[in-house]
Protein backbone atom coordinates (compact mmCIF):
# COMPACT_ATOMS: atom_id res chain seq x y z
CA UNK A 1 0.00 0.00 0.00
CA UNK A 2 1.17 3.60 -0.55
CA UNK A 3 2.86 5.51 2.24
CA UNK A 4 0.70 8.00 4.17
CA UNK A 5 0.31 11.20 2.19
CA UNK A 6 1.76 9.85 -1.08
CA UNK A 7 0.08 11.54 -4.05
CA UNK A 8 -2.61 13.22 -1.94
CA UNK A 9 -3.94 16.43 -3.50
CA UNK A 10 -3.89 19.51 -1.31
CA UNK A 11 -7.69 19.74 -1.43
CA UNK A 12 -7.94 16.21 0.00
CA UNK A 13 -5.40 16.99 2.73
CA UNK A 14 -7.56 19.89 3.88
CA UNK A 15 -10.71 17.76 3.86
CA UNK A 16 -8.98 14.97 5.77
CA UNK A 17 -7.90 17.41 8.48
CA UNK A 18 -11.55 18.47 8.90
CA UNK A 19 -12.76 14.84 9.01
CA UNK A 20 -10.47 13.79 11.85
CA UNK A 21 -12.79 15.25 14.49
CA UNK A 22 -16.08 14.51 12.76
CA UNK A 23 -18.78 12.84 14.92
CA UNK A 24 -19.62 10.42 12.09
CA UNK A 25 -17.42 7.28 12.46
CA UNK A 26 -17.32 6.80 8.68
CA UNK A 27 -15.76 10.23 8.24
CA UNK A 28 -13.35 9.79 11.12
CA UNK A 29 -12.29 6.48 9.61
CA UNK A 30 -11.36 8.18 6.33
CA UNK A 31 -8.95 10.51 8.12
CA UNK A 32 -7.57 7.68 10.25
CA UNK A 33 -7.27 5.36 7.26
CA UNK A 34 -5.33 7.81 5.12
CA UNK A 35 -3.00 8.60 8.02
CA UNK A 36 -2.24 4.90 8.58
CA UNK A 37 -2.63 3.23 5.17
CA UNK A 38 -1.92 6.07 2.77
CA UNK A 39 -3.97 7.91 0.18
CA UNK A 40 -5.53 5.74 -2.51
CA UNK A 41 -8.56 5.54 -4.79
CA UNK A 42 -10.76 4.26 -3.25
CA UNK A 43 -9.80 5.23 0.30
CA UNK A 44 -8.72 2.32 2.52
CA UNK A 45 -10.29 2.97 5.93
CA UNK A 46 -11.28 -0.05 8.06
CA UNK A 47 -13.99 0.72 10.61
CA UNK A 48 -16.62 -2.05 10.32
CA UNK A 49 -16.86 -5.82 10.55
CA UNK A 50 -19.60 -8.36 10.10
CA UNK A 51 -19.36 -11.22 12.59
CA UNK A 52 -21.02 -14.63 12.67
CA UNK A 53 -21.05 -15.26 16.42
CA UNK A 54 -22.62 -18.68 15.83
CA UNK A 55 -23.25 -21.07 12.96
CA UNK A 56 -26.19 -22.64 14.80
CA UNK A 57 -29.64 -21.92 13.40
CA UNK A 58 -33.22 -22.96 14.09
CA UNK A 59 -34.13 -22.71 10.38
CA UNK A 60 -32.83 -24.52 7.31
CA UNK A 61 -32.81 -21.88 4.59
CA UNK A 62 -32.08 -23.19 1.11
CA UNK A 63 -30.31 -19.95 0.20
CA UNK A 64 -28.16 -19.64 3.35
CA UNK A 65 -24.81 -18.09 2.47
CA UNK A 66 -23.05 -19.58 5.51
CA UNK A 67 -24.59 -23.09 5.50
CA UNK A 68 -25.71 -22.59 9.11
CA UNK A 69 -27.54 -25.35 10.91
CA UNK A 70 -27.15 -27.90 13.67
CA UNK A 71 -26.62 -27.48 17.40
CA UNK A 72 -23.15 -28.95 16.92
CA UNK A 73 -22.15 -26.12 14.58
CA UNK A 74 -19.33 -23.75 15.45
CA UNK A 75 -20.03 -21.07 18.02
CA UNK A 76 -17.89 -18.33 19.48
CA UNK A 77 -17.73 -18.59 23.28
CA UNK A 78 -18.00 -15.49 25.43
CA UNK A 79 -14.38 -15.29 26.61
CA UNK A 80 -13.04 -15.76 23.08
CA UNK A 81 -15.48 -13.14 21.82
CA UNK A 82 -14.29 -10.64 24.43
CA UNK A 83 -10.67 -11.11 23.31
CA UNK A 84 -11.68 -10.50 19.69
CA UNK A 85 -13.59 -7.37 20.70
CA UNK A 86 -10.41 -6.06 22.31
CA UNK A 87 -8.45 -6.75 19.11
CA UNK A 88 -11.08 -5.04 16.98
CA UNK A 89 -11.25 -1.96 19.21
CA UNK A 90 -7.47 -1.60 19.18
CA UNK A 91 -7.52 -1.82 15.38
CA UNK A 92 -10.01 1.04 15.11
CA UNK A 93 -13.22 -0.87 14.40
CA UNK A 94 -16.20 1.21 15.55
CA UNK A 95 -19.18 -0.71 14.13
CA UNK A 96 -20.08 -4.41 14.21
CA UNK A 97 -22.91 -6.15 12.37
CA UNK A 98 -23.61 -9.29 14.42
CA UNK A 99 -25.03 -12.16 12.43
CA UNK A 100 -25.01 -15.96 12.21
CA UNK A 101 -26.51 -18.56 12.08
CA UNK A 102 -29.20 -17.31 14.40
CA UNK A 103 -27.62 -15.00 16.96
CA UNK A 104 -30.41 -15.45 19.52
CA UNK A 105 -29.44 -19.11 19.94
CA UNK A 106 -26.10 -18.02 21.43
CA UNK A 107 -26.43 -18.26 25.21
CA UNK A 108 -23.96 -15.41 25.76
CA UNK A 109 -25.13 -13.15 22.96
CA UNK A 110 -26.47 -10.37 25.18
CA UNK A 111 -23.20 -10.39 27.14
CA UNK A 112 -21.27 -10.01 23.88
CA UNK A 113 -23.45 -7.04 22.89
CA UNK A 114 -22.93 -5.45 26.30
CA UNK A 115 -19.18 -5.94 25.94
CA UNK A 116 -19.22 -4.29 22.51
CA UNK A 117 -21.17 -1.35 23.90
CA UNK A 118 -18.70 -1.10 26.78
CA UNK A 119 -15.90 -0.70 24.24
CA UNK A 120 -17.79 2.17 22.54
CA UNK A 121 -18.57 0.03 19.50
CA UNK A 122 -21.95 0.56 17.86
CA UNK A 123 -23.70 -2.52 16.53
CA UNK A 124 -26.55 -3.87 14.46
CA UNK A 125 -28.04 -7.36 14.67
CA UNK A 126 -29.23 -9.74 11.97
CA UNK A 127 -31.84 -12.25 13.14
CA UNK A 128 -34.58 -14.28 11.50
CA UNK A 129 -36.83 -12.78 14.24
CA UNK A 130 -38.57 -16.10 14.98
CA UNK A 131 -37.16 -16.31 18.52
CA UNK A 132 -37.86 -12.72 19.55
CA UNK A 133 -39.87 -12.32 22.77
CA UNK A 134 -40.91 -9.11 24.52
CA UNK A 135 -38.02 -9.55 26.96
CA UNK A 136 -35.48 -10.11 24.17
CA UNK A 137 -36.73 -7.07 22.25
CA UNK A 138 -36.50 -4.91 25.38
CA UNK A 139 -32.98 -6.15 26.12
CA UNK A 140 -31.80 -5.49 22.56
CA UNK A 141 -33.16 -1.96 22.86
CA UNK A 142 -31.60 -1.32 26.27
CA UNK A 143 -28.17 -2.46 25.05
CA UNK A 144 -28.23 0.12 22.27
CA UNK A 145 -28.94 -1.96 19.16
CA UNK A 146 -28.90 0.55 16.32
CA UNK A 147 -30.85 -1.55 13.83
CA UNK A 148 -32.23 -5.04 13.30
CA UNK A 149 -31.93 -6.68 9.89
CA UNK A 150 -34.39 -9.49 9.28
CA UNK A 151 -35.89 -11.29 6.30
CA UNK A 152 -39.23 -11.37 4.54
CA UNK A 153 -38.92 -13.70 1.56
CA UNK A 154 -42.55 -13.37 0.58
CA UNK A 155 -45.87 -11.85 1.66
CA UNK A 156 -47.35 -15.06 3.11
CA UNK A 157 -46.29 -18.35 4.72
CA UNK A 158 -46.12 -20.36 1.49
CA UNK A 159 -42.93 -19.14 -0.16
CA UNK A 160 -41.29 -17.79 3.01
CA UNK A 161 -41.62 -21.07 4.89
CA UNK A 162 -40.54 -23.01 1.80
CA UNK A 163 -37.36 -20.95 1.39
CA UNK A 164 -36.69 -21.05 5.13
CA UNK A 165 -37.18 -24.82 5.26
CA UNK A 166 -39.38 -24.54 8.36
CA UNK A 167 -43.18 -24.51 8.71
CA UNK A 168 -44.33 -21.61 10.86
CA UNK A 169 -41.25 -19.46 10.16
CA UNK A 170 -43.30 -16.69 8.51
CA UNK A 171 -45.80 -16.37 11.35
CA UNK A 172 -43.04 -16.32 13.96
CA UNK A 173 -40.97 -13.80 12.00
CA UNK A 174 -43.88 -11.38 11.59
CA UNK A 175 -44.63 -11.64 15.31
CA UNK A 176 -40.97 -10.98 16.09
CA UNK A 177 -40.83 -7.96 13.78
CA UNK A 178 -43.84 -6.45 15.53
CA UNK A 179 -42.18 -6.90 18.94
CA UNK A 180 -38.95 -5.27 17.74
CA UNK A 181 -40.82 -2.31 16.30
CA UNK A 182 -42.85 -1.94 19.49
CA UNK A 183 -39.58 -1.85 21.44
CA UNK A 184 -38.48 1.10 19.30
CA UNK A 185 -35.74 -0.64 17.31
CA UNK A 186 -35.54 0.24 13.60
CA UNK A 187 -36.03 -2.83 11.42
CA UNK A 188 -34.75 -3.34 7.88
CA UNK A 189 -36.59 -6.13 6.05
CA UNK A 190 -34.54 -7.92 3.40
CA UNK A 191 -35.92 -10.09 0.61
CA UNK A 192 -33.52 -12.45 -1.12
CA UNK A 193 -34.81 -12.70 -4.68
CA UNK A 194 -34.75 -16.13 -6.28
CA UNK A 195 -36.58 -18.05 -8.96
CA UNK A 196 -39.13 -18.96 -6.25
CA UNK A 197 -40.24 -15.49 -5.18
CA UNK A 198 -39.26 -12.89 -7.81
CA UNK A 199 -42.89 -12.26 -8.76
CA UNK A 200 -43.81 -11.42 -5.15
CA UNK A 201 -41.67 -8.33 -4.56
CA UNK A 202 -44.48 -5.77 -4.78
CA UNK A 203 -46.72 -7.74 -2.43
CA UNK A 204 -43.86 -8.19 0.06
CA UNK A 205 -43.21 -4.44 0.05
CA UNK A 206 -46.92 -3.97 0.80
CA UNK A 207 -46.55 -6.31 3.79
CA UNK A 208 -43.57 -4.30 5.04
CA UNK A 209 -45.67 -1.13 4.77
CA UNK A 210 -48.50 -2.76 6.74
CA UNK A 211 -46.07 -3.80 9.48
CA UNK A 212 -44.60 -0.30 9.69
CA UNK A 213 -41.08 -1.41 8.81
CA UNK A 214 -39.05 1.74 8.05
CA UNK A 215 -36.81 0.19 5.38
CA UNK A 216 -36.92 -2.65 2.85
CA UNK A 217 -34.25 -3.90 0.48
CA UNK A 218 -33.47 -6.71 -1.93
CA UNK A 219 -30.56 -9.15 -1.97
CA UNK A 220 -29.64 -10.86 -5.20
CA UNK A 221 -28.98 -14.55 -4.53
CA UNK A 222 -25.24 -15.28 -4.65
CA UNK A 223 -24.29 -18.94 -4.98
CA UNK A 224 -22.18 -19.44 -1.89
CA UNK A 225 -22.68 -21.62 1.19
CA UNK A 226 -25.81 -23.77 1.00
CA UNK A 227 -27.08 -21.61 -1.86
CA UNK A 228 -24.54 -23.31 -4.16
CA UNK A 229 -27.06 -26.13 -4.61
CA UNK A 230 -29.14 -23.66 -6.62
CA UNK A 231 -32.53 -24.74 -5.23
CA UNK A 232 -34.03 -22.22 -5.67
CA UNK A 233 -31.65 -20.53 -8.08
CA UNK A 234 -30.93 -16.90 -8.97
CA UNK A 235 -33.29 -15.02 -11.25
CA UNK A 236 -32.30 -14.67 -14.89
CA UNK A 237 -31.01 -11.33 -16.18
CA UNK A 238 -34.26 -10.17 -17.83
CA UNK A 239 -36.10 -10.76 -14.55
CA UNK A 240 -33.39 -8.92 -12.64
CA UNK A 241 -33.67 -5.95 -15.00
CA UNK A 242 -37.47 -5.93 -14.64
CA UNK A 243 -37.08 -5.89 -10.85
CA UNK A 244 -34.89 -2.78 -11.08
CA UNK A 245 -37.70 -0.99 -12.92
CA UNK A 246 -40.33 -2.36 -10.51
CA UNK A 247 -38.40 -1.23 -7.46
CA UNK A 248 -37.95 2.25 -8.92
CA UNK A 249 -41.72 2.44 -9.41
CA UNK A 250 -42.36 1.23 -5.86
CA UNK A 251 -39.95 3.87 -4.60
CA UNK A 252 -41.87 6.60 -6.44
CA UNK A 253 -45.16 5.35 -5.02
CA UNK A 254 -44.14 4.54 -1.44
CA UNK A 255 -40.87 6.40 -0.83
CA UNK A 256 -42.51 8.84 1.59
CA UNK A 257 -43.46 5.94 3.88
CA UNK A 258 -40.65 3.41 3.60
CA UNK A 259 -37.02 3.55 2.52
CA UNK A 260 -36.54 1.40 -0.60
CA UNK A 261 -32.82 1.63 -1.22
CA UNK A 262 -32.09 -1.11 -3.76
CA UNK A 263 -31.33 0.09 -7.31
CA UNK A 264 -29.60 -2.93 -8.84
CA UNK A 265 -25.99 -3.44 -9.87
CA UNK A 266 -24.11 -0.44 -11.21
CA UNK A 267 -26.76 2.20 -10.52
CA UNK A 268 -25.15 5.64 -10.23
CA UNK A 269 -28.00 8.09 -10.63
CA UNK A 270 -26.69 11.50 -11.63
CA UNK A 271 -23.36 11.19 -9.82
CA UNK A 272 -20.36 12.50 -11.75
CA UNK A 273 -17.71 9.97 -12.84
CA UNK A 274 -14.89 9.11 -10.45
CA UNK A 275 -12.32 11.14 -12.38
CA UNK A 276 -14.08 14.30 -11.20
CA UNK A 277 -13.82 13.35 -7.50
CA UNK A 278 -10.67 13.98 -5.48
CA UNK A 279 -11.71 11.64 -2.66
CA UNK A 280 -13.44 8.34 -3.52
CA UNK A 281 -15.07 5.89 -1.12
CA UNK A 282 -16.05 2.43 -2.37
CA UNK A 283 -19.66 1.26 -2.21
CA UNK A 284 -18.41 -2.32 -2.10
CA UNK A 285 -16.97 -2.35 1.41
CA UNK A 286 -14.88 -5.54 1.28
CA UNK A 287 -11.15 -4.81 1.70
CA UNK A 288 -11.73 -1.06 1.94
CA UNK A 289 -13.77 -0.40 5.07
CA UNK A 290 -14.93 -3.84 6.25
CA UNK A 291 -14.07 -7.51 6.61
CA UNK A 292 -15.95 -10.53 7.93
CA UNK A 293 -15.37 -12.91 10.85
CA UNK A 294 -16.90 -16.39 10.77
CA UNK A 295 -18.10 -18.41 13.76
CA UNK A 296 -14.67 -19.99 14.16
CA UNK A 297 -12.87 -16.66 14.37
CA UNK A 298 -11.48 -16.76 10.82
CA UNK A 299 -11.45 -13.54 8.79
CA UNK A 300 -12.80 -13.38 5.22
CA UNK A 301 -13.13 -10.44 2.80
CA UNK A 302 -16.93 -10.54 3.00
CA UNK A 303 -19.71 -12.67 4.48
CA UNK A 304 -20.50 -13.73 0.89
CA UNK A 305 -16.88 -14.39 -0.06
CA UNK A 306 -15.55 -17.44 1.77
CA UNK A 307 -11.83 -16.92 1.41
CA UNK A 308 -9.94 -17.51 4.69
CA UNK A 309 -7.46 -14.78 5.59
CA UNK A 310 -6.32 -15.92 9.06
CA UNK A 311 -7.52 -16.11 12.65
CA UNK A 312 -8.48 -12.81 14.26
CA UNK A 313 -7.61 -14.38 17.62
CA UNK A 314 -3.98 -15.20 16.82
CA UNK A 315 -2.90 -13.12 13.81
CA UNK A 316 -2.37 -9.35 14.08
CA UNK A 317 -5.29 -7.61 12.38
CA UNK A 318 -2.85 -5.42 10.47
CA UNK A 319 -1.40 -8.56 8.88
CA UNK A 320 -4.88 -9.79 7.94
CA UNK A 321 -5.72 -6.35 6.52
CA UNK A 322 -2.63 -6.52 4.32
CA UNK A 323 -3.18 -10.15 3.26
CA UNK A 324 -2.79 -10.91 -0.48
CA UNK A 325 -6.53 -11.45 -1.21
CA UNK A 326 -7.48 -8.10 0.31
CA UNK A 327 -4.62 -6.34 -1.43
CA UNK A 328 -5.76 -7.86 -4.73
CA UNK A 329 -9.32 -6.67 -4.17
CA UNK A 330 -7.99 -3.12 -3.84
CA UNK A 331 -6.52 -3.12 -7.36
CA UNK A 332 -9.45 -1.43 -9.05
CA UNK A 333 -7.35 -0.56 -12.11
CA UNK A 334 -6.98 -4.30 -12.75
CA UNK A 335 -10.71 -5.08 -12.80
CA UNK A 336 -11.75 -7.12 -15.80
CA UNK A 337 -14.34 -6.60 -18.51
CA UNK A 338 -17.01 -3.94 -18.15
CA UNK A 339 -16.01 -3.15 -14.54
CA UNK A 340 -12.48 -2.34 -15.67
CA UNK A 341 -13.79 0.00 -18.38
CA UNK A 342 -16.30 1.72 -16.12
CA UNK A 343 -16.07 5.38 -15.10
CA UNK A 344 -17.18 4.29 -11.60
CA UNK A 345 -14.71 1.47 -11.03
CA UNK A 346 -13.33 3.14 -7.89
CA UNK A 347 -16.57 4.17 -6.20
CA UNK A 348 -18.46 1.04 -7.26
CA UNK A 349 -16.30 -1.74 -8.65
CA UNK A 350 -19.24 -4.13 -8.86
CA UNK A 351 -20.07 -6.82 -6.33
CA UNK A 352 -16.79 -8.67 -5.84
CA UNK A 353 -18.54 -11.56 -4.04
CA UNK A 354 -20.88 -12.14 -6.98
CA UNK A 355 -18.01 -11.97 -9.46
CA UNK A 356 -15.94 -14.40 -7.39
CA UNK A 357 -18.82 -16.85 -6.89
CA UNK A 358 -19.56 -16.82 -10.61
CA UNK A 359 -16.04 -16.94 -12.05
CA UNK A 360 -13.56 -17.76 -9.27
CA UNK A 361 -11.74 -14.51 -10.12
CA UNK A 362 -11.68 -11.73 -7.52
CA UNK A 363 -11.32 -9.08 -10.22
CA UNK A 364 -13.76 -10.35 -12.85
CA UNK A 365 -16.61 -8.16 -14.05
CA UNK A 366 -19.80 -8.19 -12.01
CA UNK A 367 -22.08 -10.39 -14.16
CA UNK A 368 -25.20 -8.45 -13.14
CA UNK A 369 -24.07 -5.03 -14.29
CA UNK A 370 -24.83 -3.84 -17.83
CA UNK A 371 -22.96 -0.52 -17.49
CA UNK A 372 -20.07 -0.44 -19.97
CA UNK A 373 -21.38 -3.37 -21.99
CA UNK A 374 -21.14 -7.11 -21.48
CA UNK A 375 -17.82 -8.93 -21.55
Amino acid sequence: MPAPGDGMPGEVARRVADLAGDPDPRRRAIARGIARWGFSRPVVAPWRVTWDVTARCNLNCAHCSSDAGSAAAQEMGRDRAFVILDHLAAFGIERIAFTGGEVLLHRDFMDILAAAAGRAMGFTVATNATLVTPDIAARLKSLGTRMIQTSLDGPSPGVHDHMRGTPGAFKAAVAGIKLLLCAGIPVVATMTITSANADLVARTVELALELGVPAFTINDLILTGRARAGKPGPVDQPTYDRLIALFADLRRRHGDHIKLAWEGAGAQGDRPPDREASLVVSRCLAAFSRFHIDAGGIAHPCNLMHLPLGSVETAPLADIWLSPPLERLRRRDELGGSCGRCDYRYSCGGCRARAYATTGDLLAADPRCTRGGRT
